[in-house]
């Protein structure tokens, strides 16, 4: 019997002779069960950086997860529990794997919530750690925050290959294409906030329509990507290295004020104003900052998207 068809009953819960069943195997223990499986059955389909990934083995991989995780509990809590857990001691090819796989469950427990009218609204908190490849090729979320970690790849191709999104942002992040090939044209986002991220973002990262030559340089790190017809002109790309000012002076300054000190145009003001984008920005500057707040927070998040056309009538 191979490693992987030994894998593959103890997932499906059959015996194989000579191993001794556990007593007690909870619903974490089997989501990070399933994501070793993939890890150990599939390496060999699999480059070390997700630009090497056909989409022949994507294919066959996201079957196979279909396939599997009808059989599993999935809600927030045990996704974000699986992620902490498994990416301690990942890396390389390792990690691209999980990240696909974290991709399939966010897009699973989208699903779910959809046949139940809920919002799927997703906030993941890094502390500060590594997550390489993180929520790769995830197709469809309401609302994706990422905060306070380090990856590369991170958010990479978001809403890709027939994908849907509502609302994308991120806090406090660093590593290398963060947020890259994100599917904001077709995928339906309609809006894309980002503040502090260190890395090379710039339009050149996102799928827009009718890109010219000029845009694939605008970059920032305090970034604002509105669903307009004139998005190109109501878009606001910045830097905040460029106000000379250490964190706690940033700290101090509301989204209003930090986006008014960039001198914008008057159409970016007029969308700005118009999606209430500096009490957004707010929101998610404090949201690894006040747990006592967070789930209201979030809420405040969540119906500010609705108001953004993102499932009106489903409930959070």
């Amino acid at each position: 019997m191979t490693q992987t068809n030994l894998a593959l009953k103890k997932l499906q819960g059959i015996k194989p002779k000579g191993v001794k069943p556990r007593l007690e195997n909870t619903d974490l223990e089997k989501l990070i069960d399933l994501g070793n499986y993939f890890i150990d059955s599939r390496s060999c389909d699999f480059s070390s950086r997700a630009v090497g990934v056909g989409a022949k083995y994507r294919r066959k991989f996201n079957k196979e997860f279909d396939n599997l995780i009808t059989k599993y509990t999935l809600n927030n809590d045990l996704l974000t529990n699986v992620i902490h857990a498994s990416y301690q001691d990942l890396s390389g090819k390792e990690a691209l794997i999980f990240g696909l796989y974290s991709g399939f469950l966010l897009t699973e427990l989208t699903k779910r919530k959809h046949k139940n009218k809920k919002l799927s609204v997703f906030y993941f908190n890094g502390m500060g750690n590594r997550f390489d490849n993180l929520f790769y090729l995830a197709k469809r979320v309401d609302v994706l925050i990422l905060d306070n970690l380090v990856g590369n790849d991170a958010g990479i191709s978001l809403g890709c290959e027939g994908g849907k999104l509502g609302v994308v942002a991120g806090a406090n992040l660093t590593g290398e294409n963060i947020f890259s090939d994100l599917n904001f044209h077709y995928a339906g986002c309609k809006a894309f906030f980002a503040y502090n991220i260190n890395t090379e973002l710039s339009t050149n990262n996102i799928v827009l329509a009718n890109r010219s030559y000029k845009d694939y340089f605008q970059k920032g790190d305090f970034v604002f990507m509105p669903r307009r017809k004139n998005h190109w002109d109501s878009r606001f790309y910045n830097k905040l290295s460029d106000l000379n000012k250490s964190d706690n002076e940033l700290d101090i300054l509301s989204s209003d004020e930090l986006f008014n000190q960039f001198n914008p145009t008057s159409t970016q003001k007029k969308t700005w104003n118009e999606m209430r984008a500096g009490k957004m920005f707010d929101l998610l500057r404090i949201l690894s900052k006040d747990s006592e707040s967070l789930e209201s927070n979030l809420k405040q998040i969540a119906l500010m998207s609705q108001g953004y056309w993102v499932k009106r009538n489903y409930e959070y």
